[in-house]
């Protein structure tokens, strides 16, 4: 899970039996709120590095530090391009093509045995958790009178697995692009220009640069 979606929600201490465990934060509707919490816990992460300059910098400090509002940005933008590929990761296709796999395997349950799994009960999508439920029973020592099919089921998964098993990584990859003209280009390179990172008290002091001429070597800046 990104980040940025695990900070949209929060765990419950003691959910009741039937509520949901897991109930949205601030940032799940407010964007300030989500910048905030991640450049937190991006320091929080970096505690240690922090920590080995500063002998008086304390953990408590770094969840509400003073930062400068572009950085805050800087910081936002890195965490995505870092998470860009789980973020591009689409879930419900890969849930798509579980549920596809686990019905090749109902199919043989219920084809070639019968006895144990009776279409009416067993066949259909409303009853693929109990096909799959019942499968494993057996294969726990409850009594059958055909075999479980668990072999096959394995061999389904193999073979999935070996042709196609990597296919969503794949494409969360490729969305992390844009092909024009048979070419892949980058759609954003998340890259902060440098001057973003500098206070605007400090910018009225680029005003007074001059650029120096060939003479005095490349690079060469007079203040």
């Amino acid at each position: 899970m990104s980040t940025y979606v695990d900070l949209m929600y929060a765990t419950r201490a003691q959910a009741k039996p039937g509520t949901a465990r897991w109930v949205p934060t601030r940032a799940a509707e407010d964007p300030l709120a989500m910048l905030e919490l991640l450049v937190a816990k991006c320091l929080e992460e970096n505690f240690d590095t922090v920590q080995s300059f500063s002998a008086h910098v304390n953990k408590d400090s770094l969840t509400r530090p003073k930062v400068h509002p572009l950085r805050m940005l800087s910081i936002f933008k890195d965490r995505l391009k870092s998470e860009d590929n789980i973020l591009r990761f689409d879930l419900l296709t890969l849930n798509e093509r579980c549920v596809e796999m686990l019905r090749k395997a109902q199919a043989v349950c219920v084809k070639e045995s019968p006895l144990d799994y009776p279409m009416e009960e067993y066949d259909g999508d409303t009853h693929l958790n109990g096909c799959i439920s019942h499968m494993l029973a057996g294969m726990a020592g409850v009594a059958r009178s055909q075999p479980t099919r668990f072999t096959e089921a394995c061999r389904i998964v193999k073979e999935v697995i070996e042709a196609e098993g990597s296919i969503e990584y794949e494409k969360a990859n490729t969305r992390c692009f844009l092909k024009v003209d048979d070419e892949k280009i980058v759609i954003d390179n998340f890259k902060t220009p440098h001057e973003d990172n500098l206070l605007l008290s400090d910018r009225a002091h680029f005003g007074r640069i001059i650029i120096a001429g060939a003479d005095d070597g490349p690079g060469s800046f007079l203040f």
